[in-house]
C-alpha cells in the first residue's frame, strides 16, 4: 500500500506523523453525521470543485501500510470500520467509495485529487444516485466423476488403443463442460445486466476445486436501481427454478464501487 505523493514538491515518506484517510467522495454540501473512522477518529470533509471528500486523520505509522505485515484480525477490523463508515454515509448521500487504505499526506493532497478527478467522480456520483451495488456468485453442482475403480478395471481389460480413446473422450468431455459453463455464465451475466446500470465481472474463485461439490460460474457485481432490486432478486429465483443444479448467491447491499471505472485507491490519486 502506498501513500499518494501528489501534494507538491518536496514531499517525502518521512513527512508528518499523521495522514488523511479517505473514505468516500460526495457532492457539496457534505452531510454531517457524527461518524468515527478506522482509528476512532472524528471524520471531516475536504472540499474542492464542488466535491467533498469524507476523511479522517490517522497515524501514518499504523495505517499508511495496512495489510503489510499486519495480522488478519487487525486488517479485518479496519476493513469493517471502513465499510461501516461507507454504509452509514450512503444513508445520507450518494457517494463514490474509496478503497481500503487510501491515505494522503495532507488535506492539500486530497483537495488536489478532487480537482484532478472531478469529471470521473461527478460521473460516478450521478450513477450512484438511487442505486445500490449487489454482488452475485453463480454456482453449478459439479457432475459426478467417473468411478475410479470402474475406470481402472476398464483400462486393464481393454487394449492400449481403447484406453487412450477413453482418456481422449474424457478430456473432450471436460472441455465441453468448460465451454458450456462459460456459455451459461454469459447468459446469467446478461440476464442480470438487464437490471444494472453498470456491471463488473471478476475471476471466479478456483472454478473447479478438487473434491468441491460446486463449480463457480460467475463472480460479478451489479449497480442496480433501488426500484429494480426486487426484480433483480427475482431473476435469480427464476433461473434457479429452471435449473435445480444452479445456485445463485446475492450479497449486499454494498457501497457502489461499480460507479467508477476503477475504484479510487492507493496510488491512484
Amino acid at each position: 500500500m502506498t501513500v499518494p505523493m501528489n501534494d507538491g514538491p518536496g514531499a517525502t515518506c518521512a513527512g508528518p506523523v499523521r495522514g488523511i484517510w479517505v473514505y468516500a467522495v460526495v457532492l457539496v454540501p457534505c452531510p454531517a453525521p457524527a461518524l468515527t473512522g478506522v482509528a476512532d477518529e472524528p471524520l471531516f470533509a475536504v472540499e474542492n470543485a464542488g466535491l467533498a471528500a469524507v476523511v479522517g486523520s490517522v497515524p501514518l505509522a499504523g495505517f499508511a501500510a495496512v495489510g503489510t505485515g499486519d495480522d488478519r484480525d487487525r486488517v479485518e477490523r479496519i476493513a469493517r470500520a471502513h465499510h461501516r463508515v461507507l454504509t452509514d454515509l450512503r444513508v445520507h448521500a450518494a457517494l463514490v467509495p474509496f478503497r481500503l487504505g487510501t491515505v494522503y499526506r495532507d488535506e492539500a493532497g486530497v483537495a488536489g485529487m478532487l480537482g484532478q478527478r472531478r469529471a470521473l467522480l461527478r460521473d460516478g456520483l450521478r450513477l450512484a444516485a438511487g442505486r445500490t451495488e449487489w454482488g452475485v456468485k453463480a454456482h453449478l453442482r459439479r457432475p459426478p466423476a467417473p468411478d475410479p475403480g470402474e475406470r481402472a478395471t476398464a483400462g486393464a481389460a481393454g487394449t492400449g488403443t481403447a484406453f487412450l480413446m477413453r482418456r481422449r473422450a474424457e478430456r473432450q468431455g471436460a472441455e465441453l463442460l468448460l465451454r458450456q459453463a462459460a456459455e451459461r455464465a454469459d447468459v446469467i451475466h446478461r440476464t442480470f445486466c438487464g437490471y444494472a446500470a453498470v456491471s463488473r465481472r471478476y475471476p471466479p474463485h478456483d472454478p473447479w476445486l478438487a473434491g468441491a461439490e460446486e463449480w463457480t460460474l460467475l463472480n460479478a457485481a451489479y449497480l442496480v436501481s433501488d426500484d429494480d432490486t426486487a426484480r433483480f432478486a427475482g431473476a435469480a429465483t427464476e433461473m434457479q427454478a429452471v435449473d435445480p443444479a444452479l445456485r445463485i448467491e446475492i450479497t449486499g447491499p454494498w457501497p457502489p464501487y461499480c460507479a467508477v471505472a476503477e475504484p479510487p485507491g492507493p496510488g491512484r490519486p
